[in-house]
């Protein structure tokens, strides 16, 4: 069947079959890893034949229930994967979050349970509403998602005594070198300084350095950042340097628990 249909997509666009093969692995596997464990997305489905049945409000059928299923027409389409995903960097499961899911759930729950005119009888409803959703759902603040801070600018503690280290130190140019743990929150806190490398690094020129610094291949890692100008460095504690740091001008300058901060010197 998945053949056939190949075929036909590809006399209609002449896109390659090999791509039209790809393309509904991707999205099929995209979609496996967006709708979780399915119940809600089946609940949102029920929510949607609902109100396609049940809602005669025109614009609220048109966004809630038309929309979607013209979307799903644009979204599963091998086509559609063949011609965006290049541009959305292999991000194509974000088109995923274009379904209103939340909003139509609610919605439909909400016009169901004001089709009784009883207040006890809504209650009840609203009881099983919240129940169902529950169920289907899954509670994410857990211990595994979130973890307590304890600076305003909520963002994990060490990347926040990382940021006070680099901008209390003297020296102006702020320039760092930093493992992935701390890149995203840098610039967060204080947008004078600047990385070698940000969360792109898969794509930059600078790609083999992440694994120099999880190595801690000062050989190799040390007189590039020299030439590069790069100011200071954050690198794991649990990593030893497998040549002297002072040889190329590097000098411890604070640690964290995790991570130790080095800096340039003339």
């Amino acid at each position: 069947m998945l053949e056939k249909i190949s075929k036909i997509f590809d006399k209609i666009t002449n896109v390659p079959e090999e791509h039209i093969h790809d393309g509904w692995f991707n999205i099929k596997i995209y979609f496996s890893r967006t709708i979780g464990n399915g119940w809600m997305f089946l609940l949102y489905l029920i929510s949607i034949i609902y109100i396609l049945v049940k809602v005669k409000d025109k614009n609220k059928k048109c966004l809630f229930a038309i929309y979607p299923i013209l979307l799903s027409f644009v979204v599963f389409n091998p086509v559609t994967h063949y011609l965006v995903d290049p541009i959305l960097d292999n991000t194509y499961f974000r088109l995923f979050w274009l379904f209103p899911v939340g909003i139509t759930i609610a919605y439909a729950g909400v016009d169901f349970i004001y089709t009784f005119s009883k207040k006890y009888v809504r209650l009840a409803c609203l009881i099983g509403c919240i129940t169902v959703v529950m169920i289907c759902g899954k509670f994410i603040y857990t211990e595994a998602n979130y973890t307590k801070v304890h600076n305003l600018y909520k963002i994990p503690d060490e990347a926040k005594w990382v940021t006070d280290i680099i901008m209390q130190d003297e020296a102006e140019d702020k320039y760092v070198l930093a493992v992935p743990e701390v890149v995203p929150y840098l610039r967060q806190v204080n947008s004078n300084i600047r990385q070698l490398y940000g969360r792109d690094v898969a794509e930059m020129y600078t790609s083999w350095w992440p694994t120099l610094i999880k190595n801690g291949d000062a050989q190799k890692m040390l007189p590039a950042c020299k030439e590069k100008g790069v100011r200071y460095l954050v690198l794991y504690n649990n990593v030893k340097l497998n040549d002297f740091t002072y040889k190329y001008g590097y000098h411890i300058l604070a640690q964290t628990y995790s991570f130790d901060v080095y800096k340039y010197k003339e």
